[in-house]
């Protein structure tokens, strides 16, 4: 049985999450980011620094010190596989036009290969995570903005 791959566009910090969201599901939606295709360089560094500051905003400490998360540039084949260029950062990221795609990753820290990392399911659950407390934060807001209008509109027809 095969999947097809999906091709998200990505355009926001939402989507960057959904993207994240769908690929952990294993639906056929590729794990890594097609720059140009579905988004740029400079959107994919943005939006990935701000999920590894989420990243770190809430998880534990002593897990983010043996688990930090990083993000890396990469050459994707035709066939889907990614060459990982972690030396890259990036500010020199621009200088190799064959890095066509990126990925988040974490690495571990715990005694073994310094250089191993996975792509595991904390990195879904994450973006799982990311996704409902910004929508907690969504629904705050809306509750608020529709509390303090019906006060003021009370506050009008009292008159």
């Amino acid at each position: 049985m095969s999947i097809e791959s999906e091709l998200i566009q990505v355009g926001s910090y939402s989507d960057f999450i959904n993207k994240l969201i769908h690929a952990g599901r294993n639906n056929g939606t590729k794990f890594y980011f097609n720059f140009d295709s579905e988004i740029s360089r400079v959107d994919f560094i943005e939006f990935a620094n701000e999920f590894i500051e989420d990243y770190y905003a809430s998880v534990q400490p002593e897990f983010a010190i043996t688990h930090p998360m990083k993000f890396s540039f990469g050459a994707i084949t035709d066939d889907g596989r990614i060459n990982l260029s972690k030396d890259i950062n990036s500010r020199e990221a621009i200088k190799y036009p064959g890095l066509n795609g990126g990925l988040l990753y974490i690495k571990t820290k715990n005694g073994e290969n310094e250089d191993s990392c996975t792509l595991d399911g904390s990195i879904f659950r994450q973006a799982c995570f990311i996704r409902r407390e910004r929508l907690k934060y969504r629904m705050a807001v809306i509750g608020s903005a529709v509390a303090v209008a019906t006060l003021a509109l009370s506050l009008i027809l009292r008159k």
